[in-house]
């Protein structure tokens, strides 16, 4: 046997002998918002595992800021949301107007075991209609000009929400601040992310938690029917 083969043989093996190191164990996210619940200092930043946008998520989910509002938390910050039929109630309402809006949960995920859930309605207030439009001044894509469509801030009273015409990354402030929001005035902040936050978010928050949303990124395998594959494999079975 040659040397690469010895070498693959190995690195095979290894990998193999600690493959439970790869897998992502999610916490439920009645868990994530309890624990998120007991903390009282500084800026929580709370994860949308499950609807994440750079890994394809809808970014209309909306699983954690139910379960957040279910649970008489305040202080919340939220965003981007895409959700444009939304946006144009919101925007035809006008700044200043009172609005209730079924807010997300609107894009089909056929593919996942899960039934369809309904839109989460909110009674709030239109604080700004913006264009949607940002430059990075953050330490990735730096001086990059950003298109969300039309963006609205919308205040529930427990919960101050950026919603788009278009899915976005949270890779920068501009997202909030082009909508008037500064994220900073919250106590939690929703982001639906799990990498590009870090640079410009995660030094401004004491805790980070990842959430378990029921979105198409989501961790849990038993959501999708896979049907191309050999059976039995890990993780999805127990082999």
């Amino acid at each position: 046997m040659c040397s690469s083969d010895l070498w693959a043989d190995e690195v095979s093996a290894g990998l193999a002998a600690r493959r439970d190191e790869f897998i992502f164990r999610q916490t439920p996210l009645a868990d994530s918002i309890a624990r998120a619940r007991a903390i009282h200092h500084g800026l929580t930043l709370l994860l949308d595992h499950g609807d994440n946008c750079m890994s394809g998520g809808t970014c209309d989910t909306i699983d954690v800021l139910d379960e957040c509002l279910n649970h008489g938390m305040t202080q919340i910050g939220a965003g981007p949301l895409c959700d444009p039929a939304a946006v144009a109630k919101l925007v035809a309402a006008g700044v200043g107007a009172t609005v209730t809006v079924d807010l997300g949960n609107k894009v089909p995920m056929p593919k996942i075991r899960q039934s369809q859930r309904p839109p989460l309605r909110l009674t709030g207030r239109v604080v700004a209609v913006s264009n949607g439009e940002y430059t990075i001044s953050g330490p990735i894509y730096t001086g990059a000009r950003c298109y969300m469509g039309r963006t609205v801030q919308f205040d529930t009273g427990a919960a101050r929400i950026v919603i788009t015409e278009q899915t976005q990354e949270p890779w920068d402030m501009g997202v909030f601040t082009c909508a008037g929001m500064n994220p900073l005035h919250e106590r939690y902040l929703i982001l639906k992310s799990r990498m590009y936050y870090r640079p410009v978010f995660a030094p401004l928050a004491s805790t980070i938690i990842e959430c378990a949303s029921g979105g198409v990124c989501s961790s849990d395998f038993s959501l999708f029917d896979y049907r191309r594959v050999r059976r039995p494999i890990y993780p999805l079975d127990a082999v």
